[in-house]
Formats: C-alpha cells, structure tokens, sequence
C-alpha cells in the first residue's frame, strides 16, 4: 500500500488541524498542520501501560518503520506495516486522528 505521510490531517469541518510549532515564554508562537507523518511517528515511538511487555523485536520493527515514515513522502508499506499503524494509532490518538488516518489507509488498501 502507498501512503502519503505528508498529508495534512483535516477536522470534521474539512481544515487543516493546527499543531504547536514553536513556544515563547511558555505560550505558542507558531502553530502548523498536523500531517500523518507526525501522527505516526508519535503513535509508533511513544510508549505506554500497552507496551509493559512488548520484545525488543517488536520495539525495533517499531524503530525501522518509524525510519520509513521519517523520509516523508509517499511510502510502500507491506501488510504487516499497515497492520502495526492502524493497531498503534487505535491505541494511542483519539477518535477523529484515528478515524482519519483509518480511512486514509482503507481508501488506498482499495485502491482509491
């Protein structure tokens, strides 16, 4: 499946979600769009109570398609890739990241 982690994810009302950029005095500066690269990234790397007692294999494919996804771009993912994605991000975003991102990947899983 190919998939275009630079998309920029978008609200229920069809705009870009805005994420802190930079910081200044404590308040945000700069905001920019949320894209899923950002979201996988995040959903991949972070650690939580689900993660107590994942291998060290498991930590390092994490690892090596977080790799992937850091390149940007439009990338390849096998089965197995795409699996790992949609279990991370149900786990760790909320309903509207995962609701987008889940039907992102269903669009491209059938060819749209």
């Amino acid at each position: 499946m190919k998939l275009n982690v630079n998309e920029v994810i978008k609200g229920m009302d069809g705009k870009a979600i805005e994420t802190p950029k930079t910081f200044k005095d404590g308040k945000v500066e700069t905001v920019e769009p949320l894209t899923i690269k950002k979201i996988l990234l995040e959903a991949l790397l972070q650690t939580g109570e689900m993660d107590k007692n994942v291998s060290g294999i498991e930590k390092f494919e994490r690892y090596a398609l977080a790799s992937l996804i850091n390149k940007g771009g439009i990338i390849e993912l096998t089965v197995e890739q795409a699996a790992t994605i949609k279990k991370r991000v149900g786990e760790i975003c909320t309903p509207l990241v995962v609701g987008y991102i889940w039907n992102v990947m269903e669009a491209k899983d059938k060819g749209k």
